[in-house]
């Protein structure tokens, strides 16, 4: 068995995992790639790739919490923006959407709250 080694295969991206071929066939017909012999690495569970997410801080102006979001990337905590583009089109409803967002996943909550309190305090 063979496989297209390619992350960038349109196959890939269209259903998440490695085209597999006979080991007759040499090269990928949706990419073009050599083909690698061998069994295909399996994609990740959705298990793994999702993870819960919790509200660490609201804001009321986007780049506040852009501030914040870049903050604690340059730590390794991956943080998301929610909110921003509903509250950006009419500043008067912020309080009615409960401001801007920043979300952390739950493993990285507490050490993003005490980053973002190390840096408000500095």
């Amino acid at each position: 068995m063979k496989y297209c080694p390619n992350i960038d295969c349109p196959f890939r991206k269209e259903f998440n995992k490695a085209s597999e071929f006979r080991d007759e066939v040499e090269i990928c017909p949706d990419c073009g790639s050599r083909l690698i012999s061998g069994e295909a690495p399996q994609p990740q569970s959705e298990s793994l790739k999702t993870e819960e997410l919790v509200v660490i801080a609201k804001y009321m102006y986007p780049h506040q919490a852009h501030l914040a979001r870049i903050t604690l990337e340059a730590r390794d905590i991956r943080a998301f923006i929610r909110d921003e583009h509903s509250v950006g089109i009419q500043s008067l409803y912020g309080h009615a959407f409960g401001g801007i967002k920043l979300e952390v996943a739950t493993t990285d909550a507490h050490k993003a709250l005490e980053i973002l309190d190390e840096v408000e305090t500095a």
